[in-house]
């Protein structure tokens, strides 16, 4: 009966804390002055020739689900002949019991870090519903709907999934290749295959990364998104794109061009997962000891 009633406790929590995240950076335009609202950069000439994307997943769980750090990575051409400055915007949503410090993220440019405004997209705003806003939400809403972030208590232990974005100004000197770099954590959702098993169901982390703002750019191509998993959940079990297994708890997806959609990923942490490696460990442990005994008793034998 304890087994159940911690099952339930466990699940609810799991749920209470689950959170999503879409990101990619995007060039935006200022219509007007300051005080007007942004709109995506249609006519921005910067180019990406390449992105990396890297999530690494933490061992540790918080709060019934699983962390994961993102390293994004991009290599910004300018084909004019002029310096060009641009301002640029990172979506982030966190989760609504995150334990970590939103102001964690860092944006560097050419190795150099350079500073950044940190905004709310407020969801609640025009009684939009909100779970709708959060699986559907094009950059134009993002910038819709953004005011001043103060950081406050409520947005992360009461209030809804906060999205922040993440707002800087970059100078990309011409004719060269200049590396842009994104750091930041996300949360995933969880969810467990069977109420009543816990410690023996199979607990899955679902993971969202919004990949459609990088349509605002000129140009992109080569994306590489390399996926590391950790003890917390080492198996990739589903994705919208098609990762392939690049090693011990690796994964790894490539594309000339932008994919269509969003990334969605999800990785498990199986009952069996543990038992079957421990087992494998037992049965060579088994088989060495049998065949030394088998050489020992060859050469003690007269």
């Amino acid at each position: 009966m304890k087994k159940v009633i911690l099952s339930i406790i466990f699940t609810a929590l799991g749920i209470l804390f689950s959170g999503r995240v879409y990101a990619n950076t995007a060039p935006i335009s200022w219509e007007g002055s300051i005080s007007t609202e942004p709109a995506p950069l249609e006519d921005c000439p910067i180019e990406v020739e390449k992105e990396r994307l890297e999530f690494k997943l933490e061992s540790r769980k918080y709060s019934y689900t699983l962390h994961s750090s993102i390293k994004a990575v991009y290599s910004l051409h300018n084909p004019t002949s002029e310096t060009y400055g641009l301002t640029a915007v990172f979506p982030v949503i966190t989760s609504s019991g995150d334990a970590q410090d939103p102001l964690f993220q860092k944006v560097r440019l050419n190795g150099k870090e350079i500073p950044y405004t940190v905004w709310l997209v407020d969801a609640n705003q025009d009684n939009c519903d909100l779970e709708e806003l959060l699986s559907n939400m094009p950059l134009e809403e993002m910038l819709k709907y953004r005011q001043p972030f103060v950081p406050q208590d409520d947005y992360f232990n009461h209030g809804p999934y906060p999205v922040l974005m993440l707002e800087f100004e970059a100078e990309i000197p011409p004719g060269e290749i200049s590396r842009l770099e994104i750091l930041t954590k996300t949360a995933a959702f969880m969810e467990r295959d069977r109420l009543f098993t816990y410690g023996t169901s199979q607990a899955r982390y679902t993971f969202h990364y919004y990949l459609s703002p990088a349509r605002y750019w000129a140009g992109f191509k080569d994306l590489d998104v390399v996926l590391k998993t950790s003890s917390a959940a080492p198996l990739l079990k589903e994705s919208n794109l098609d990762f392939h297994w690049a090693g011990w708890r690796r994964y790894r997806f490539h594309s000339d061009t932008l994919p269509e959609g969003e990334l969605t990923f999800t990785v498990q942490h199986s009952f069996w997962y543990a038992p079957l490696r421990w087992a494998a460990f037992l049965a060579i442990g088994i088989g060495v000891f049998v065949l030394g005994k088998k050489i020992w008793s060859k050469i003690s034998s007269p």
